[in-house]
């Protein structure tokens, strides 16, 4: 399990990179580690702004504008690798693509890391 200075650094460099960018696409490659269904996660965060990211107990929170809120759970042995335009990754559970292409994967070789889609509300 990440210690909470490694969350800390992830949610900071998330942020620098991806604040205020749009995000274009998700790709669902493990269904079973979502709360919500694929299409919906989707229609809830596809063309939304992030916000901020935050560390949240064992979790990284992505808020996005309307409230939105995204927890990465990583688990024991999950990780958030950015990623390229075009670039792909081993062990991916979800791809996150932002405007221009690049973005990021949650990605866990056990596949026990999960993605929490909540309101702030």
């Amino acid at each position: 399990m990440p210690e909470p200075s490694e969350l800390e650094a992830y949610a900071r460099n998330l942020e620098g990179r991806f604040k205020d960018r749009i995000l274009e696409s998700i790709e669902v490659v493990v269904h079973k580690k979502l709360n919500v269904y694929k299409q919906d996660l989707q229609q809830q965060l596809e063309g939304q702004r992030l916000h901020n990211v935050i560390v949240d107990g064992r979790s990284l929170q992505f808020r996005f504008r309307r409230g939105r809120v995204m927890n990465l759970h990583l688990m024991i042995s999950g990780q958030v690798k950015i990623l390229e335009p075009g670039q792909k990754t081993e062990f991916p559970i979800v791809i996150f693509r932002f405007q221009g292409g690049d973005g990021f994967a949650l990605t866990d070789p056990k596949r026990q890391a999960a993605l929490v889609l909540s309101r702030t509300d």
